[in-house]
């Protein structure tokens, strides 16, 4: 695959996601300080910050599943503040339903939607090849390791909504050499499905190494204290890491922590 020379989300300005001056209390106490932020077309953006900042409340006010005291959410420039359904979101722990096979499980939003289960088989399976699956279709969920549920847990995530995937730290839970080859694994994957990712984690060197931008988060109540543009060509491999513009935002970001 021919390297890129820069982001590719320099190319591209389509606004998929806008978050415009959220605000938000919890029992008398500010938690999220007038927060506004991106996210484009096929883009990367990683939220990175103290834990108990904010950040899944965030996710929670873009999804819906949260009362947003002040704010708003734009989806292609239409507000969908305080609605559901129009981004999906996958947790740090998989979620799969342990009594449901893998197919069952990756089926369920066709299911949700008003498909049977036969058309809601057939849409699925196409993916299990590029999910790194194929073969587990009938497996139930203790049978797979923990990087192959994590992935079964995004096919599921992206059959919901195949625009806006927010992810909060789903490799999180992974043992390092899972971690690391679940990394690449998931740069190569989101390549061919063209969407676009809101990513939360607290491993600087996973946010750099994935994301096109980074929004560096205070402690609560949180406000975005910087931007980072991380201008590394793509596709990435491990190799990346120890290059001197790499380390230069790794130290970049650990200065503003």
């Amino acid at each position: 695959m021919k390297h890129l020379p820069m982001n590719t989300y320099l190319k591209n300005n389509k606004k998929k996601l806008e978050i415009i001056h959220f605000k938000e209390n919890y029992e008398n106490m500010l938690i999220i300080d007038d927060i506004s932020l991106e996210l484009k077309e096929n883009e990367f953006v990683t939220l990175i910050g103290p834990s108990g900042c904010g950040k899944s409340t965030i996710f929670n006010m873009i999804s819906g599943l949260i009362h947003i005291d002040s704010g708003k959410v734009l989806i292609d420039g239409k507000e969908c503040t305080g609605k559901t359904g129009k981004v999906s979101y996958m947790y740090q722990k998989d979620l799969l339903l342990p009594w449901q096979k893998i197919i069952d499980n990756a089926a369920l939003p066709l299911r949700i939607r008003g498909y049977n289960r036969k058309e809601s088989h057939q849409r699925v399976k196409k993916y299990f090849k590029l999910f790194g699956l194929e073969g587990f279709e009938y497996k139930y969920p203790h049978q797979l390791s923990g990087g192959m549920r994590q992935r079964a847990a995004l096919m599921r995530t992206y059959m919901n909504s195949k625009d806006i995937i927010l992810l909060d730290e789903p490799l999180g839970g992974l043992d390092a050499i899972t971690r690391f080859k679940m990394q690449n694994w998931l740069l190569g994957v989101l390549e061919k499905l063209q969407v676009s990712i809101l990513f939360i984690t607290h491993d600087i060197e996973e946010a750099i190494f994935l994301s096109d931008r980074i929004y560096v988060l205070s402690d609560r109540p949180a406000k975005i204290k910087k931007e980072i543009v991380v201008d590394l060509p793509k596709p990435r491999n491990r190799g990346i890491i120890t290059s001197k513009k790499f380390n230069e935002i790794e130290k970049g970001i650990l200065g503003i922590l």
